[in-house]
């Protein structure tokens, strides 16, 4: 790996980093004017397309998430959604504490436990799409929406955050996310360049 792919690997890390620690709130709207409403508001049913090329509808606003993927858990407490996530993977470590304030689903410790999930009467589960496609299949067949996401670039990061902004009707903190991501990043490719 040449020395400026190792560079750009950094400040990708790094601008990933920063998001995880730079932009995480549990307070919906906190940067909007008192009286202001967003810009944008979801209207359900909505559908969307995820990462596995399926689509997926919601009947109404998630009020009840299950998220299976840590990344995902850290985007939805950023978002302002956090007090509906209602169970987390043994993996998710952010925002502190997450893990005390919610239930897990698996019966091994990795396998998704049906019974589980549907005591906790989930209306959004968010899985990995490199997750067990069994996994994935057995939950779908549970009649809950799944939605799977797979980013591997910063810029299907950017997406996903969006899409998580879409479908919990918080367009307005996702664009703030990203666009606050896209600001770091720029000044991260300005100082590479100068090495």
């Amino acid at each position: 790996m040449s020395k400026k792919e190792s560079l750009t690997l950094m400040a990708l890390i790094l601008c990933f980093t920063l998001f995880l620690t730079g932009c995480g709130s549990t307070t919906p709207k906190a940067n909007m004017p008192a009286g202001e409403t967003p810009t944008t508001l979801t209207t359900y049913p909505l559908t969307i397309n995820d990462d596995s090329g399926g689509s997926v509808t919601l009947a109404a606003q998630p009020k009840r998430i299950i998220s299976l993927v840590p990344s995902a858990t850290e985007t939805l407490f950023a978002l302002g959604s956090g007090d509906t996530v209602v169970s987390v993977t043994k993996w998710d470590n952010y925002p502190v504490g997450v893990q005390k304030e919610v239930e897990y689903v698996f019966e091994d410790g990795i396998r998704p436990n049906s019974e589980q999930i549907l005591e906790l009467e989930p209306d959004l589960i968010v899985m990995g799409l490199m997750d067990n496609q069994k996994d994935i299949e057995a939950i779908r067949n549970l009649k809950i929406p799944v939605v799977t996401i797979n980013p591997q670039t910063l810029a299907e990061t950017y997406q996903t955050i969006e899409m998580f902004g879409k479908l919990t009707d918080t367009q307005e903190q996702a664009h703030q996310i990203v666009s606050g991501m896209k600001e770091k990043e720029q000044v991260i490719v300005e100082k590479i360049k100068t090495i």
